[in-house]
């Protein structure tokens, strides 16, 4: 099997293509499964011919190992060379070695202890001590927290070896290796453009990559997924064949940025330095030319895995508890002294142990900072989290992205500023937009009305709103857009392409994106695009070509621009961003401690926009200490800088397994006879308005699932987060409200948001195997009492109808967005509504302004009949969290008729006995 260095492989290696590499999850899957597999045929082989028992397992384990060869390649535990030992003591019937080798290398990468046990050699795994390496894992220390060693990572070498050539390049490598380093790691070798592509993406264990010399771009391997990230560079395979060696080599370090932007790559090259410098150098950490610098590159990734390891103020809190120190300040608890003394509270110290309470203090200095003005190791924490997720600035906030959203929304808003906030936006911006005095557009988000679920705001909303201001002369006065993304029910924007026709139309707008439920987003490829900060960099990099710049001319010569069109042609096109005008301003809010690893409260705020030291820093730092606490919590600060390390060297990996979890889930439930008749999860075809898809074809659920999900995070207006599985649960005659107290009180099962007809199941990072099949099982074990009919407390929970408790007659339709009633509505467009809520919520304080109406059908005849009725608080259901009334709204009789319907659920601002609070009628008279 051949393949030419013109990047055209033979007709035989087409032939030859391996069918195991056609989608990521599968191969990594079926990796560990077939290891399992040759396991069990390896050790019944040994038992049989103890016994002396007839057997054909020779051939199964043969086939098993071949399997192997095609994937093996691109990990370097166990690598080929131990696949290599195995085919040999297979070819030779040693079937006892063969055995006890095959068990332990299977036991390991099921396990993962291989990158934990620090008896595993770094070279190869043909001369592991595999009884000592079994004791380790058998001990009681493997199940423990401390069994963890250095943690272990792989680098990933791209050039033309034979194998002779291989093996001396790892020593070369390995030698270098010294007692005193942080980590361990392993080598892996792969010969041209396409293998390398492969191993980043299959190999979670690679944190930095090699480039060596010249290769050929083909494999006789292939993934589907390898000409996704090649047409992100612009490529085809015929234009790669015709490129130098060293285009081909910057071709490849954008692809793999594009895929793990976090890695390091370091370059070994034969070019000139010019060439390097001017063609290569922005996509590498370090260049070296010939092997003489070998230390040096094993120094250098070292060092870049290092810097992305580092948590100064994790690092700093530990140092500060290891100290002895005497508190003659605030908190008695620090140290847990107040708690030692005690006689009546030592269950408490037990219950958290002393770490906590020896990190409790309110010292900012002995290195761990002030969170007001930080100039430590919490700055350098910030600093780290900016560069991870790809911001020009990052702030943490120990009081919730609640307080984050009030934050931004004062520091960038000025009182009487219009701000177009999406109708599904948390009530943390609407509380914002009351401290701020500003004047808020409500956007209507499109909805599926069929599981009661509200979408996100199409971009021609946008675009229609900021047009209708535009032709009231308004314009001037809107400072920014807020949206969710992405959304509750995980709908994300294509934000990019979004922000680009709004700033067509205000080129100074700002955009604050609340992505409380998207931390995660930045670190895999699917959902990188669509994230705030990843949109912002990529939007000012593609105005800035000359490409772009060529084509806006084309496209004002052809349109006249904005102030030539009518406001249905700009409907209708795409509009383009005037590159000498244009500014990118872009905020986003995160709710750390909801997808990643830290504590409840722990938010971050990252910013993109080159105005910021400029025109918001002072306004920043003076909201930030308006709302933040002088008593900030180290823990969860602390919390926030170890998420931000982990997802820097295992984000992709967690996401990617995430990913994993969902699909089996997905599979499991329409694989099962059972299941399938009374659960359907909802795919993007159902949650996504079709005018909003390119395409709506099936997408099942094997490779073409995931080949869907990408193109439609790659083309569609919306596309639909495969970590969030919305149940349809309506064939079970259950209520969601109902099945969720179900899940709880029958199976200790907690899910978040529910609809009359669906459950929101939530797969994230610390999701396992094991909970995924225990949700599974409890799903069948209510299908089966279903279907048997058994009367017991679950089938007294099923609903006949969907009607409210008193009987109203109310179907459950999420109500449209309301109007501001004139008193709190100023704006000269007779299409517009402007709300000032700050406006609304004074006058409610005012003596004899407000009275309470009970909702009900009379209520719903005065409204309909034409009676007036202006909220005077803000109405929000719980989850989602989002308002359905604000201050100063006209309340409809769809709002009525939908709080009726969802009685029973926590509605934040309705008092069960009071009533709805409204304005009286003195209150808004002229």
């Amino acid at each position: 099997m051949t393949t030419d260095y013109t990047g055209n492989d033979s007709s035989q290696a087409k032939k030859d293509k391996c069918a195991y590499l056609d989608e990521h999850f599968y191969t990594t899957r079926r990796r560990k499964d077939l290891w399992n597999h040759l396991k069990d045929a390896a050790v019944t082989k040994s038992e049989a011919l103890q016994k002396a028992v007839p057997d054909n397992l020779a051939n199964r384990i043969r086939n098993d190992l071949l399997q192997l060869t095609s994937i093996e390649n691109y990990w370097a535990f166990p690598g080929p060379e131990a696949l290599a030992k195995a085919i040999a003591l297979c070819d030779r019937g040693e079937w006892q070695e063969l055995a006890d080798d095959i068990t332990i290398l299977a036991r390991l990468i099921s396990t993962d202890h291989y990158r934990s046990t620090e008896r595993m050699p770094m070279h190869t795994s043909h001369n592991i001590k595999t009884k000592e390496i079994e004791n380790d894992i058998c001990s009681p220390k493997a199940n423990s927290r401390t069994f963890h060693g250095k943690p272990y990572f792989e680098i990933l070498v791209v050039d033309s070896l034979g194998l002779e050539e291989e093996e001396l390049l790892k020593r070369q490598h390995l030698q270098h290796a010294r007692e005193e380093d942080s980590f361990r790691y392993g080598i892996v070798i792969v010969n041209s453009l396409e293998d390398a592509i492969i191993a980043l993406i299959l190999n979670y264990n690679i944190q930095a990559c090699v480039l060596r010399y010249s290769f050929p771009s083909k494999s006789v391997n292939t993934m589907a997924a390898v000409d996704d990230y090649l047409d992100f560079t612009g490529y085809t395979w015929d234009a790669l064949s015709r490129l130098s060696g060293t285009e081909r080599t910057g071709v490849l370090a954008k692809i793999l940025k594009s895929i793990r932007p976090e890695i390091d790559l370091y370059l070994i090259s034969e070019a000139t330095v010019e060439q390097v410098t001017d063609e290569l150098h922005s996509d590498f950490t370090r260049c070296f030319f010939g092997t003489e610098d070998y230390q040096e590159l094993i120094l250098s990734i070292l060092k870049g895995v290092y810097n992305r390891y580092e948590t100064p103020f994790f690092n700093a809190l530990k140092d500060y508890a290891e100290r002895p120190s005497g508190v003659f300040h605030a908190l008695p608890i620090s140290r847990g002294k107040s708690i030692s003394k005690s006689h009546w509270i030592h269950d408490y110290g037990q219950f958290y142990g002393d770490r906590m309470f020896l990190s409790e203090t309110s010292a900012t200095t002995g290195g761990l900072d002030s969170l007001m003005q930080p100039s430590g190791s919490l700055r350098v924490a910030q600093e780290l989290a900016a560069k991870a997720f790809g911001a020009h600035k990052t702030l943490f906030v120990t009081n919730g992205t609640s307080t984050a959203n009030k934050i931004v929304i004062e520091a960038l808003t000025r009182p009487n500023d219009i701000v177009l906030m999406a109708g599904d936006c948390h009530k943390s911006h609407h509380y914002g937009a009351i401290l701020a005095g500003i004047r808020t557009v409500i956007l209507q988000t499109f909805q599926i009305q069929k599981y009661n679920i509200s979408g996100a705001v199409p971009t021609n909303e946008l675009k229609r709103n900021l047009l209708l201001l535009k032709e009231s002369e308004e314009l001037k006065h809107v400072r920014a857009i807020i949206l969710t993304n992405l959304t509750f029910d995980g709908i994300a924007y294509d934000l990019e392409n979004l922000m680009m026709e709004c700033l067509a139309i205000k080129p100074d707008i700002i955009f604050i994106i609340d992505e409380a439920w998207f931390a995660y987003g930045v670190f895999t490829p699917l959902t990188r695009k669509r994230c705030a900060m990843s949109a912002a960099q990529n939007l000012h990099s593609r105005i800035l070509t000359n490409e772009y710049r060529s084509n806006y001319r084309k496209w004002l010569e052809k349109t006249g621009g904005i102030n030539k069109l009518s406001l249905d042609k700009m409907l209708e096109m795409k509009l383009l961003a005037n590159p000498e005008t244009t500014r990118i301003r872009v905020y986003s809010t995160q709710s750390t401690h909801k997808t990643l690893t830290a504590l409840r409260q722990g938010s971050m705020i990252h910013i993109y926009d080159f105005s910021y030291h400029d025109e918001v820093h002072g306004f920043m730092k003076n909201a930030y200490q308006c709302h933040t606490s002088t008593s900030p919590n180290y823990q969860i600060l602390a919390s926030l800088d170890i998420a931000r390390r982990q997802m820097h060297l295992e984000g992709y990996e967690l996401i990617q397994k995430a990913f994993e979890l969902s699909l089996i889930f997905r599979k499991a439930i329409h694989n099962s006879n059972l299941l399938v008749r009374f659960f359907t999860p909802l795919d993007h075809a159902d949650l996504v308005p079709e005018q909003y898809r390119k395409h709506t074809g099936q997408a099942g659920l094997e490779a073409n699932y995931w080949h869907s999900v990408n193109a439609s995070w790659l083309n569609h207006e919306f596309a639909l987060d495969p970590t969030r599985i919305t149940l349809d649960i309506s064939k079970t005659g259950i209520s969601g409200a109902s099945f969720k107290k179900l899940l709880m009180d029958r199976f200790d099962i907690q899910v978040n948001k529910t609809t009359f007809n669906t459950i929101l199941i939530i797969i994230h990072i610390g999701t396992t195997r094991g909970m995924v099949t225990y949700l599974l099982e409890a799903l069948v074990k209510i299908a089966k009492e279903i279907e048997a009919g058994k009367p017991n407390s679950l089938t007294t929970s099923r609903r006949n109808n969907l009607r409210p408790s008193d009987g109203t007659n109310c179907d459950i339709t999420l109500p449209l967005t309301s109007n501001f009633h004139s008193h709190f509505n100023n704006i000269k467009s007779n299409l517009l509504s402007a709300g000032d809520t700050r406006l609304a919520t004074s006058l409610a304080k005012r003596e004899g302004a407000i009275r309470f109406i009970n909702l009900d059908l009379d209520i719903i005849k005065d409204i309909e009949g034409g009676k007036i009725f202006v909220s005077a608080c803000m109405v929000t259901p719980y989850p989602p969290g989002y308002p359905v009334l604000l201050p100063g709204q006209i309340v409809t009789s769809e709002a009525v008729r939908y709080l009726l319907a969802i009685e029973g659920q926590e509605v934040h601002g309705y008092d069960q006995e009071l009533g709805l609070q409204i304005f009286s009628a003195n209150a808004l008279s002229p």
